[in-house]
Formats: structure tokens, C-alpha cells, sequence
């Protein structure tokens, strides 16, 4: 009975121990076949922690899967265990037994991809770290600028450049099948979708049959764009945020008449946590220190127009990037993605639209034409003056003018055109018919609305009544042909003055806060003013006769322009003057000695008035920033003319910031005469060892700024200021003194040698300085420099002057 039973109990446990035999013996092979494919040692465990079969069918699957840079790595222990894994030991630990598929799949990726980074340095490639703009190791941390959680594949991949690779490396490998096509990698991120697929090229994309709901084709279709253009705003100084102007893309589409192509551009969210709109200086201060977030802001092409060249009166440049169908497909996808899963810090100063094209553009261009990432202050004028020197972009006519200067140069227009017809006007219809012309001309500029447009209408009739004179002419073909030519001047004449008229309506909106005065005008100009008429009853008069001539005279008006602009640029220069390095050697005299100066200058940021280059803030506006210089001299006796014995040493300046504004210049009929403006500069300190002046700051003044007269856009000018400020000063002996201090300056400035940059400046200046006792000293200071370049694309680097 006892041996039945026995037997009986080892007949039952016999197949299982065979089984189990089996199952270790497949182990056995599949961790050997591991190991041979990769290098990959599993190290068995207790009997707790041991590997299951399954668990090595799936790494032995996965491998499989892997590129062959996965299986040329040294050799890696596979341990059981809760610890991170560690990477000198070569040990990757896995939890217990009980992970899903798809996580073991995840996590093996994963650790295996920290190894291969750790031998290839792929995460610190400038490649990898532009994606998601990890800023490198700095102060604050190897952090990435960009903020959104989306535009990670994990939320751990926030920490550091290895942990977004080693968690998109997962996502790439082992997507989701169960899961929307939005979960893809490929969908969801196609920057890092790119990067990762073109890193590993031994195998084929895991993820090329997946087919994607919605793609940036869906947004802009890249094959039916045109061109891509920068547009540049010139600076308004409505708010902080715009004083050094703005920076755009249009994404022009093909055949696009009515302005629909899309622009884009980054902007702050001046939005608090309860929602509301910030403004005043909580939203100067918030945007200076980062509080603020950026968005993508999309636009059409008309919208940008109204708002900036009419409700803000800026000027815009167009620069065509010259960009391949491939980077035009790369901008487009890029774009796209950040506006769904990029989020970035906004500073106005350094971390702002320019700093975020800057950052996209490189993204598309090889490494040696990539744009210079500056971390401090950037501005769009610079990117454009950039792009534009190193031949990457060009410019693109007609640019969009602000309403100001487009009704200032119709103006001049009309002023050539008057002549014009009034000459034929005499010739042909002496006596009375001439001379009310000439008075309608006159009263046509006439600063009453009702007088202009009354004079506007009189033309258009003592024009149409003089038709009847062509059935008395000898020459009839002749006179015909001269008399319709001069009608198709008067056109243009009304066409010009119908934009001074919206300019002049605008700024009357503007100056009793009608806005419902501006927006009828930008949505129906006939309600605003009757001129649209006349144009419409002259048009239907030309174009019975010569319509072959009328209806391309927009064309034609436009082709005036553009050679208008041009010759303009010619006369022009195309940097930035961002940065820049003067020399100024001088010669300084004083009542007994003269000193010979060689100063260096290194400059932030400085752009004087009337610099004449394209890419200036304007050329009524003058900027120093952060502004160091360093000076050797030498003394001269001025009797014997020969250099005194010990006489020379170094002086030190420093100055934070210097900004002056001509304000008044708006008016449709300027004439460069009489405009006033302010200025002010904070911490300039400067050493004057010869007079015994240890340091002499000033902490800061205020200007008040008359501009007497200017030519050409401030290529030749004159200004006077008058400035108050306080200011401190440590002798070289210890003591000290504060002032009050009043100046009275003339500065000015012309070209020389006709359309060259170089100019001859000088400037004079008194300074009566008044102690809190009863000292009073005062300064008096005159000097000429001549600043010089090396052509019209150089930034003038020499300067030299006398100063006394």
C-alpha cells in the first residue's frame, strides 16, 4: 500500500519536474541568445526575484527591434532590484516580476539608452539641445527654456538633456499600439521624432506606418507657400515692450491678393492669475523680470498691417529668407509644433520675439550660417542686419510704410505733380483758368478739412469743363494725348491726397479718443471723407479715353515708390550698430597743458541720432547702453610742446544707460523744423586724474530736447537741450561734494564726402554746477569729431576729435 502510494505520487510529479526542466533549459538559451546579440548579462536572483521566460522572450523581442548601436555596447548586467541603475558599474536593475509589457519595454529602452548616451555624448550635442532649448550649465542650472509639459515625452524629461532623450527614446521604440495616433511620437513631437530617426539609421523608423490625425500640413500646407519673409516693425514708444521694435514671419502663400497669408509671431501674455489684463508699470516690471509667458500670436497679413502701419504708425521691412523647400518644410513643422507644445519664459529684454526667431531660424540653417545666440539683449533690427549681411535673406519691395510717412511722401509727391500740371495748365489755358487752378492747388493743402476738400472737388470740375476745349484744338490727336496724360497726374494727385487725408483723420481719432472715428475708416474710407468719389468719377473720365493708362497706375505708383526706396537705400548703411568697439583718439586742451587721449569704447549697445543706417531704432532717437571705456594719455607742456616727464596714466568710465527722443515729428507737411523731444541718462561716472577728480558720477539728469532743424532724415542736424541732474563727486583727496547740475548744450551733425557714412559732428556745451552751500563751479566744453567707416556696410569704427 505504502509503495502504491509512492509510485502513485511520482507518476503525478514527474511531468512537472520534465516541464520545469524544459523551462530552464529555454532560460538557459535565451539568456545566452541575449548575450550574444548584445552583450547584455542577466544575472539570476533568488528564487523570489528570478526571471520569468516571458519577461526574457520580451527583452530577446526587443533587441530585435533595436538599431545595432544598442548591440555594439560593452558588456551590461541585468540585475534584479528596486535601486537606480548604475552607470560605471554597468548595472541596470529592474523592479520585481508583475510590469506590464509595455513598461518593461519602456524601462529597458530607457536605461540601455542612458549607456548609449553616456559613450556618445548625444544629449549634450547642440542638435539635441536646440530642440527643447536646454540652456547648458550655467548659474541657475542646465534647465530648458521650454516650460510646457507637451513638449516632453515624460514628465521626468524635464530634468536634465539625458533624461528627455533616455524618456523620448522610449516613446520612439515602444509607442503606445493601444493607444490614439496623438500618443505617438511621430505625432505628437516631430522635432525629436526627426532627430530620433535620423540617429539611428540601421534599422528601419518603428513608427513610419503610423498615419496621424492632424499634421502641420493641415495648418500650412508647405507645397503651396510661396516664400517665407521676415517683417520687421520699427520701435514705437507706446509701451516698454515695443521700444526696440518687433519681429514677425509671413508665411506668404501663393496668389495671395487680399492679404489672407499667415504671420507669425511670439508675444508675452500680460495675464495675471485672476485673468485680468496687466498695464502701467506692474506690466513693465512683470515683463522686465520674466513673469510673463510666451504664445504664438497668428495673424493674417492684413490684420498686421491695420494695426501696425495704421493704429500704431510704425513702419515695417520685408526680408525674403532664402530658404529651400526642405527648410521652409522644416519652419512650417516647427512652428506648428511650438504652438501646441512649446511654452517659453517671456523677458522684454533678453528672452523676447527676436531671442525666439532667433532660436527657430538656427533650428533650420546649417551650423556655419547659424545666427549668433545672444543672452543679453537682442534686437530684431540686429537679426535683420544679421541676415542681410551674411546674405541669408534680401529685401522684398514694396515695404509697408507707416500712415505718417506714407502721407508725408504723397505730399512730396503732390508738391512735384502740382508743378507739373500747373506748367501745362499756363501754357495751354492762360489767363483765368490757370490761375484758379493755383488757388485750388493752394487751398487743397489747407489745414481745414472742409477748404481741402471743396478745393479737391473744384479741380476735378475746372478739369472736366476744360474737355470741351479739345473740339477747338488744332491738333486735336496731339492735345488729346497731353490733355488726358495731365488728367492721369491730377489721378495721382487725388490718390496721394487721399492718403494724407486718412493719415490727418487718424490722428484726429487719436487726439480725441474716437476710436469709433479710426475704426470706420479702416473698415469704410467713403463714410470718412467724399475724396473717394472724385477719384471714382475722374477714373470712369480717364478711362474712356486712355483706361490702358489708368488701370495699372497702381502698379505704377508702386514702381515710383519702390525706385523711391531704393535710392534711399543707396545713400544708406545696413548695420546695427549693435555692440560696437569705437576708437576715439583726441587731443584735450586746459590752460597750461594739453592732453593726447587714445580712448577705447566697448559698447552694449549704442546708436547715435542720426546714424543713417537702415537697421537703426530710428534716426531721431540716440541709445547708449552699458557703455565701458578705457583711456591712455599723455601729458603735453603747451609752451615747449614737448611731453611732460611722468605725465602719463589710464582713466576708467563708465555709463549705464543714455537715451534722447525727438518726439514731434508727425505732422503730413513736415518740413524738419522746430521739434521738440526729451532725453535722460542714469550712472555715468567718469575719472579725471588731471584734475584731481577721483570720481565724478552722474546719477541721473533729465533733457529737454529742441531740435532746431534737421535734412534728410537727420543725415544733417542741429539740436539744443537743456538738462538738470544731480550728480556726486569724490576729489582725489578724500572729500566729497553733490551738485545740482544745470547744462546747456548744441550738438549737430553733417555728412561728409555726399552719400559716404562718414560725418562731422560737433557739440558745445555749458555746465553751471550748484553745491548744496554756497559753491558754484562751472564747465564749459566744446568739440569736433569725425567719425569714419570702411564702406557703406561697415559700422563706423574710428573716431577721432578735438575737444576743449
Amino acid at each position: 500500500m505504502k509503495k502504491g502510494l509512492f509510485l502513485l505520487l511520482l507518476f503525478l510529479l514527474l511531468p512537472r519536474n520534465i516541464y520545469a526542466g524544459e523551462e530552464d533549459r529555454g532560460s538557459s538559451e535565451l539568456i545566452e541568445r541575449i548575450y550574444n546579440k548584445s552583450g547584455i548579462v542577466v544575472v539570476n536572483g533568488t528564487e523570489n526575484c528570478a526571471w520569468q521566460h516571458s519577461e526574457l522572450e520580451i527583452l530577446d523581442n526587443l533587441l530585435d527591434t533595436l538599431p545595432g548601436e544598442y548591440k555594439r555596447l560593452a558588456a551590461i548586467y541585468l540585475k534584479r532590484g528596486r535601486r537606480r541603475s548604475h552607470i560605471k558599474k554597468r548595472i541596470i536593475y529592474l523592479p520585481g516580476p508583475g510590469l506590464e509589457e509595455q513598461a518593461l519595454k519602456q524601462h529597458l529602452v530607457r536605461e540601455l539608452t542612458r549607456f548609449l548616451d553616456r559613450a556618445g555624448g548625444i544629449s549634450e550635442s547642440w542638435q539635441w539641445r536646440k530642440i527643447s532649448r536646454w540652456t547648458g550649465w550655467d548659474i541657475a542650472g542646465n534647465r530648458a527654456e521650454n516650460k510646457n509639459i507637451k513638449g516632453f515625452a515624460a514628465p521626468g524629461g524635464r530634468k536634465s538633456p539625458e533624461e528627455d532623450l533616455v524618456t523620448t527614446a522610449g516613446m520612439f521604440f515602444t509607442s503606445p499600439e493601444y493607444s490614439g495616433s496623438q500618443k505617438y511620437l511621430k505625432c505628437r513631437l516631430p522635432a525629436k521624432y526627426d532627430f530620433m530617426k535620423n540617429l539611428f539609421l540601421s534599422k528601419p523608423d518603428p513608427q513610419a506606418c503610423v498615419t496621424c490625425k492632424q499634421t502641420y500640413k493641415d495648418w500650412i500646407d508647405p507645397d503651396n507657400v510661396e516664400q517665407i519673409e521676415l517683417l520687421i516693425a520699427s520701435p514705437s514708444f507706446a509701451s516698454i515692450a515695443s521700444v526696440a521694435g518687433h519681429i514677425l514671419l509671413l508665411i506668404r502663400q501663393k496668389d495671395d491678393i487680399g492679404g489672407l497669408s499667415t504671420t507669425v509671431g511670439f508675444v508675452a501674455t500680460p495675464v495675471n492669475k485672476k485673468g485680468q489684463r496687466d498695464s502701467g508699470f506692474i506690466y513693465m516690471f512683470r515683463g522686465i523680470f520674466g513673469y510673463y509667458l510666451s504664445k504664438l500670436q497668428v495673424e493674417t497679413l492684413a490684420g498686421v498691417l491695420q494695426r501696425y502701419t495704421l493704429r500704431e504708425d510704425r513702419d515695417i521691412y520685408r526680408l525674403k529668407l532664402k530658404l529651400s523647400k526642405k527648410q521652409i518644410r522644416d519652419v512650417i513643422c516647427r512652428l506648428w509644433e511650438i504652438d501646441r507644445n512649446f511654452t517659453y519664459k517671456y523677458y522684454f529684454f533678453n528672452k523676447n520675439c527676436t531671442t525666439m526667431f532667433v532660436n527657430l531660424i538656427n533650428y533650420v540653417l546649417p551650423e556655419d550660417q547659424r545666427l549668433k545666440d545672444r543672452d543679453f539683449i537682442d534686437l530684431p533690427l540686429n537679426v535683420g542686419s544679421d541676415l542681410f549681411l551674411k546674405g541669408i535673406a534680401e529685401f522684398v519691395y514694396p515695404e509697408y510704410w507707416s500712415i505718417s510717412k506714407q502721407a508725408r511722401y504723397a505730399v512730396k509727391q503732390n508738391r512735384r505733380l502740382k508743378e507739373k500740371i500747373l506748367a501745362y495748365f499756363n501754357t495751354n489755358f492762360p489767363g483765368q483758368t490757370a490761375v484758379r487752378m493755383e488757388q485750388y492747388f493752394d487751398d487743397s493743402f489747407s489745414a481745414r478739412e472742409s477748404t481741402r476738400m471743396a478745393a479737391l472737388r473744384k479741380l476735378f470740375s475746372l478739369y472736366s469743363d476744360t474737355s470741351g476745349a479739345l473740339s477747338f484744338a488744332g491738333n486735336r490727336e496731339q492735345f488729346e494725348k497731353e490733355y488726358y496724360s495731365h488728367g492721369k497726374l491730377l489721378l495721382k494727385y487725388l490718390m496721394n491726397a487721399r492718403t494724407r487725408e486718412k493719415y490727418i483723420k487718424i490722428l484726429e481719432g487719436k487726439r480725441r479718443q474716437k476710436e469709433s472715428a479710426v475704426k470706420d475708416l479702416l473698415n469704410d474710407e467713403t463714410k470718412v471723407f467724399p475724396l473717394v468719389d472724385i477719384i471714382l468719377k475722374l477714373r470712369c473720365l480717364l478711362g474712356r479715353h486712355i483706361n490702358d493708362e489708368v488701370t495699372p497706375l497702381y502698379d505704377e505708383i508702386e514702381e515710383e515708390f519702390t525706385g523711391h526706396v531704393l535710392r534711399s537705400r543707396e545713400r544708406r548703411t545696413f548695420d546695427c550698430g549693435y555692440s560696437p568697439i569705437f576708437i576715439l583718439p583726441r587731443l584735450t586742451c586746459y590752460r597750461d597743458n594739453f592732453i593726447m587721449q587714445n580712448t577705447f569704447r566697448i559698447s552694449t549697445l549704442s546708436q547715435q541720432m542720426g546714424d543713417n543706417s537702415v537697421f537703426s531704432l530710428g534716426c531721431d532717437t540716440h541709445l547708449e547702453f552699458l557703455n565701458f571705456d578705457l583711456s591712455f594719455n599723455k601729458v603735453f607742456d603747451r609752451k615747449t610742446g614737448t611731453a611732460a616727464r611722468g605725465k602719463t596714466f589710464t582713466e576708467m568710465g563708465f555709463k549705464l544707460l543714455e537715451y534722447e527722443k525727438i518726439l514731434v515729428r508727425r505732422r503730413a507737411d513736415y518740413n524738419g523744423w522746430f521739434n521738440y523731444g526729451f532725453g535722460f541718462s542714469l550712472f555715468n561716472s567718469t575719472k579725471d586724474r588731471w584734475r584731481h577728480i577721483k570720481r565724478d558720477t552722474g546719477l541721473i539728469d533729465l533733457r529737454f530736447l529742441f531740435n532746431i532743424f534737421e535734412k534728410e532724415d537727420f543725415k544733417h542736424f542741429l539740436t539744443a537741450a537743456l538738462t538738470c541732474g544731480y550728480s556726486h563727486r569724490v576729489d582725489m583727496d578724500g572729500s566729497s561734494s553733490r551738485f545740482m547740475d544745470v547744462a546747456f548744450r548744441l550738438t549737430g551733425k553733417f555728412h561728409l564726402f555726399g552719400s559716404s557714412r562718414n560725418a562731422l559732428r560737433f557739440n558745445a556745451c555749458y555746465k553751471p554746477r550748484f553745491t548744496f552751500s554756497t559753491d558754484f563751479i562751472s564747465e564749459f566744453r566744446t568739440g569736433v569729431e569725425i567719425d569714419w567707416s570702411q564702406g557703406a556696410y561697415a559700422n563706423s569704427l574710428f573716431t577721432t576729435g578735438f575737444s576743449y
